[in-house]
């Protein structure tokens, strides 16, 4: 598989310091983030972070988990990072610690978006935005006429109509016929 050139979104000439608290509390507009392809070495801490990611919000709303444990979000994303019909980005701070993933499914005529994660002690800095601001790109480079987000009901949904998702039924299944 050849290997993208990584992308630098967001950054500043401030380098965060080390700590998980204070890289917790600043904002991604003031990190250094680098987006790459995934790849399969990526599925053990891919699948950790999917795991805790998505754990945070099914206990915040009262829900079962989608994963029972970070070694079956690692069978997950084990998957998809093998899978030639599947992109893949991996967002990093600097010194490589990855701190989400999202992909898009490119076997059929829509892409379908996800899953996506970003690791709970940096949600709400805008890390998930720059990974779906990436495979939306992707799909526009790829010519896919829309592009399909499914999700739970219970998770947040005003985030995802500023990159021009709509609700297309009851099952919370959105869909961009333009992605950007």
């Amino acid at each position: 598989m050849s290997r993208k050139p990584a992308k630098t979104q967001h950054a500043s000439t401030k380098k965060p310091k080390r700590s998980n608290a204070l890289t917790a509390a600043r904002p991604a507009s003031s990190m250094s983030v680098k987006l790459r392809r995934g790849e399969p070495a990526d599925a053990k801490e891919c699948g950790r972070i999917v795991f805790e990611a998505f754990k945070s919000i099914a206990t915040k709303h009262d829900f079962p988990q989608d994963f029972t444990s970070p070694e079956v979000g690692a069978m997950l994303m084990s998957f998809l990072l093998g899978h030639a019909k599947f992109y893949s980005v991996v967002a990093e701070l600097d010194g490589g610690r990855i701190v989400g993933s999202n992909f898009l499914d490119e076997r059929s005529e829509i892409a379908g978006v996800g899953p996506i994660s970003v690791d709970p002690i940096i949600q709400g800095k805008g890390f998930g935005r720059i990974l779906m601001e990436d495979v939306l790109a992707r799909a526009k480079e790829r010519k896919f006429p829309g592009v399909r987000l499914a999700q739970a009901a219970y998770k947040p949904f005003v985030s995802i109509q500023s990159l021009g998702f709509a609700p297309a039924s009851r099952f919370r299944s959105c869909a961009a016929r333009h992605p950007r």
